[in-house]
């Protein structure tokens, strides 16, 4: 994310790309121990970022909404497998 690798985010207005995502996190962190969550860095959600073809001011904030719930729900089930705690942040 961040101000010049925040295009991709804009893609999770669709629910299949969240999936994915999701899913890629949740490898990532079975992968990599040593990571304790996830922090999210979508800047300009809506639109407005150095990219001015990205961004729709209706879809963006529900889709910021969905992604973290989701996030959330695979870090809580990933606690309940390992028995670690996994923070989630973000930064818009």
């Amino acid at each position: 994310g961040g101000w010049t690798l925040s295009d991709p985010f804009h893609g999770f207005t669709e629910k299949a790309n969240r999936d994915t995502f999701v899913a890629s996190m949740k490898k990532f962190l079975k992968t990599w121990k040593f990571y304790d969550g996830v922090d999210i860095d979508w800047e300009f959600p809506g639109g407005g970022g150095p990219n001015g073809n990205l961004g729709d001011p209706i879809k963006d904030g529900p889709a910021y909404v969905a992604l973290m719930q989701e996030l959330r729900a695979m870090l809580d089930g990933l606690e309940a497998e390992t028995g670690r705690k996994y923070e989630l942040t973000s930064a818009i």
